[in-house]
């Protein structure tokens, strides 16, 4: 029995810029960052730089890598969405992190979110 090889694709110049503008949008220092956390409000003002690089990323990317950017919605948990997915092209992820925090408000428990580059 055959042991099948999958095949890895190429990545260009142009993919490796365009994930480092995303990323810079996210308030991350480039892709290559492991040290800065965001949060959710970083990923609601990476709602520009997605919008104006649209197009760009469209026609680099495969469409298995950018399905949540064909579907057009526009929110910060689709935006994380959208890195994550550019992300598994170049073999990197975005990891959350979760904790909880009491809101004397509420009288609950709240969850906070942190997504880090790996």
């Amino acid at each position: 029995m055959a042991v099948e090889q999958y095949k890895t694709m190429k990545i260009t110049q142009r993919q490796n810029e365009l994930l480092d503008e995303i990323c810079k949008g996210f308030h991350f220092k480039s892709a290559n960052d492991r040290i800065t956390k965001i949060n959710r409000i970083d990923a609601e003002e990476a709602t520009e730089i997605i919008k104006s690089l649209r197009k760009e990323i469209l026609n680099h990317y495969p469409y298995d890598y950018i399905l949540k950017l064909k579907t057009g919605e526009i929110s910060p948990k689709a935006n994380l969405t959208i890195l994550r997915q550019m992300l598994r092209l170049h073999g990197r992820r975005l990891i959350s992190e979760r904790k909880y925090v009491w809101d004397k408000e509420k009288k609950r428990n709240v969850s906070k979110c942190t997504y880090n580059l790996l």
